[in-house]
């Protein structure tokens, strides 16, 4: 694939973005964290309005169909293939977090997984003793010390924050594989590593949504309080029936991670 200037830039900025960040910042403790800064409320909440009917009148009702059509174990596979091909990102942020050892976990996972899990379909690094360590650029700007700016909600990607957004961006980029499939093949596995997310936090989004005095305003501190956690190194799962403070936290990715960013049993 040749390189164009643009992505040559792009590149440039991030490791820029990067060295600056490790020359004047030192590891997160647990006191780091400021409290949530949301300037943009009133924004905020018309996109998560968005959002929400777009997911209560729509997005749900395709989800409920594809569960139907999927048993729960096939769908579990899918997010594993997902989770496996997350890969880059998962090793850079460890390596940038100068943690070697999860790193090279995620170097075995890799092969695991890709052989005896058939492309990712069945972890086997786990059923080996390898876990998942999943980091994202996020994560690692706020290990250095990055404050995570102010709250965003952003349209179907749901909520975030500068930091993240940022970081984001950057692990896009870092999903090198993307650039060799042609566009269509890209949105179509987007959408349905969305829907796959979608379909298995079912009864976790109603849960919330029939519990929460203010979902606006609980999806914002739940989603806060998980990111300075994964920071921390507090959390290591990301499966669905476990995350529900990753309400609508739909990046990428995880993702089979994040609507973002990773399942793991």
């Amino acid at each position: 694939m040749r390189v164009t200037g643009s992505m040559r830039t792009y590149g440039a900025v991030v490791v820029g973005s990067l060295l600056f960040v490790l020359a004047v910042s030192g590891p997160v403790r647990a006191s780091d964290e400021p409290s949530i800064d949301d300037p943009f409320e009133s924004v905020n909440r018309a996109i998560f309005w968005f959002n929400d009917v777009s997911d209560r009148y729509f997005i749900e009702y395709v989800a409920m169909g594809y569960d139907f059509l999927l048993p729960d174990p096939l769908e579990r596979g899918i997010a594993n293939v997902f989770e496996n091909g997350r890969f880059p990102v998962k090793f850079a942020n460890n390596l940038l977090q100068w943690k070697v050892r999860n790193a090279w976990g995620e170097c075995v996972r890799l092969m695991l997984n890709t052989t005896a899990g058939i492309g990712g379909l069945f972890d086997a690094g786990v059923a080996a003793g390898f876990a998942s360590h999943p980091e994202d650029f996020g994560q690692t700007l706020g290990y250095w010390g990055v404050p995570p700016g102010p709250y965003l909600m952003l349209p179907f990607l749901g909520p975030s924050n500068v930091r993240d957004g940022f970081g984001l961006a950057t692990d896009t980029a870092t999903l090198f594989y993307a650039f060799f499939l042609p566009f269509e093949v890209n949105a179509g596995l987007t959408i349905g590593n969305f829907i796959n997310f979608r379909s298995m936090a079912m009864e976790v989004i109603r849960t919330n949504r029939a519990s929460a005095f203010d979902l606006y305003v609980f999806t914002r501190n739940a989603y806060m309080s998980n990111r300075a956690s994964r920071i921390r190194d507090q959390i290591q799962s990301d499966a669905p029936a476990e995350a529900d403070e990753d309400l609508y936290y739909f990046d990428e990715e995880d993702d089979p991670y994040r609507l973002d960013e990773e399942f793991e049993e």
